[in-house]
């Protein structure tokens, strides 16, 4: 068991970097990944804390997200769960429109 969960990180990490994500130098659970945007439009930005086998995913914008989430789904077997409540023992939550 511990090696295959090695596995599906090993898995997790060589996905992230065919797509040009960073990893943290001090973290390899948490990966980014930042573009210039098309003429006229923003810079996109997306970030993603791992572990296990929970993503938790945030970004600059929902378009981001979901085309990432494409992604994600052609290479692994995954849904979308349930809005985050708890992450690593902490209770996120909204404040003018900001989710801490």
């Amino acid at each position: 068991l511990i090696d295959s969960s090695r596995q599906f990180q090993q898995a997790v990490i060589q996905f992230f970097r065919d797509h040009d994500f960073k990893d943290l130098a001090d973290d390899s659970c948490f990966f980014y990944k930042k573009t210039k945007g098309k003429k006229g439009r923003k810079d996109e930005e997306i970030y993603v804390g791992t572990f296990v086998d929970d993503l938790i995913i945030t970004g600059s914008s929902q378009e981001v997200i979901e085309k990432f989430i494409k992604q994600l789904k052609q290479r692994f077997e995954c849904h979308d769960a349930e809005p985050l409540e708890w992450f690593l023992g902490i209770k996120p939550f909204s404040a003018y429109g900001i989710i801490l």
